[in-house]
């Protein structure tokens, strides 16, 4: 009985960590949505960012491990209409060897459409 309970709970921990919402408000989406599946690149893996079609969000694809992705942690406006995102990973301290994108979506701070650039990480700074 012990042994059924233990799978029961890692089963719901795993279904569980599609669709969930960190302190920033990121939600972690099952799939990737079609503004910026053309930005998959497993061989060249940068994250990336696009307006959400649909809300006042932005969409935020990266990369790393799937058992241990990196999310988008904390925005902060380094000047008028500019953003910086950390990206920080996430999940415990084994993490499988596998590189895969995860798309998440984030409240953007201004209204959808709004002219933004938007700093990723070095190297990574994306204007929409």
């Amino acid at each position: 009985m012990r042994r059924l309970s233990i799978a029961s709970l890692a089963l719901l921990l795993v279904a569980g960590v599609a669709g969930c919402t960190n302190s920033l408000g990121a939600v972690r989406l099952d799939t990737i949505p079609d503004e910026l599946a053309s930005s998959s690149d497993l061989l060249d893996p940068q994250p990336t960012v696009a307006w959400d079609p649909d809300e006042d969000a932005w969409l935020i694809l990266t990369y790393g491990s799937s058992s241990c992705p990196t999310e988008p942690r904390e925005i902060s406006e380094t000047a008028d209409s500019s953003f910086e995102i950390t990206l920080e990973t996430s999940g415990g301290p084994v993490c499988t060897a596998d590189l895969g994108p995860t798309a998440y979506r984030v409240p953007a701070p201004v209204p959808r459409g709004t002219p933004v650039t938007i700093d990723l990480g070095p190297g990574t700074r994306i204007t929409l």
